[in-house]
């Protein structure tokens, strides 16, 4: 997508919902036809594909297209190796709660949203940059949780956040439980990571 002259937006939208963004700088007298050829190229390339291990381009006989296929194809394989990464434990406890989520449909749900890590990790970011650290119901942007509630703890490495450690579970959760784990888990992590 070219933006103004000298930059073009590469834009890959991923199978679990993700967004990958990267602005490349070009040459200022690209034209139009090879941001085209190039996007197709890329969309050709890249589908089916994972952009940790994307399989790399073919030459498309045009010298400028081919510069930004290769740009393009290397600046996303690079965003995506330095991603946030989002690890998910506990996840079958949603489906053995029935009593905590209200319907099976619930927690299939709520499954479904965790396997979109991107979701996950903008509204972590989004709570966490507002300095939220226990967000009830509706408080949050995502109606699929209306139902539950989210308590996070970041952890520090050398005193710089580094990651965060959060439980994901029923509005009528024990808060102070919660909190107090997370805290805790935060802690220990750090302290560990800091060694």
């Amino acid at each position: 997508m070219p933006l103004q002259q000298g930059q073009v937006l590469a834009i890959a939208v991923l199978s679990n919902g993700a967004v990958e963004r990267e602005l490349l700088d070009v040459d200022p007298d690209l034209s139009i036809e090879s941001i085209l050829a190039a996007e197709r190229a890329l969309a050709s390339l890249l589908n089916d594909s994972t952009l940790h291990s994307p399989p790399m381009p073919s030459p498309t006989g045009d010298a400028a297209t081919d510069a930004l296929v290769n740009a393009a194809h290397v600046a996303l394989h690079r965003r995506a190796e330095h991603a946030d990464p989002l690890y998910v434990g506990g996840a079958s406890r949603i489906a053995q709660e029935q009593d905590a989520f209200a319907t099976t449909r619930t927690a299939a749900t709520l499954l479904e949203l965790l396997e979109q890590q991107v979701v996950v990790v903008s509204l972590v970011r989004d709570l966490l940059e507002s300095g939220v650290t226990v967000s009830i119901g509706a408080e949050h942007s995502i109606d699929e949780l209306r139902d539950c509630s989210l308590v996070l703890a970041p952890y520090r490495i050398e005193g710089e956040v580094a990651g965060t450690v959060g439980v994901l579970g029923p509005t009528r959760m024990d808060y102070q439980h919660a909190l107090a784990a997370v805290a805790t888990v935060s802690q220990q992590l750090g302290s560990l990571l800091s060694k």
